[in-house]
């Protein structure tokens, strides 16, 4: 446990100063990355969604639901990790 004492006006004067500006300047590329991965990444299960709708859904004796085929990608994920 770490107690971090609130700094108030000393926090902005750091974090604008020359160090914070360049800390937050190396930060900047990756929450460029992260934010265009989890945008194009959460596209991918509407298109499992619409692909299942035109697939035979029946598995194991039980239809499935195009919803349902969605949760294939995780668990194949999981299988292989």
């Amino acid at each position: 446990y770490a107690h971090i004492p609130p700094a108030g006006a000393g926090f902005v004067r750091e974090a604008c100063g020359a160090t914070g500006r360049a800390a937050l300047a190396k930060l900047l590329p990756l929450f460029a990355f992260f934010s265009a991965f989890w945008s194009l990444y959460d596209q991918t299960g509407s298109a499992w969604v619409l692909q299942a709708e035109k697939m035979d859904r029946s598995f194991l004796g039980v239809q499935w639901l195009p919803s349902q085929v969605a949760c294939v990608n995780p668990l194949l994920i999981l299988l292989l990790v």
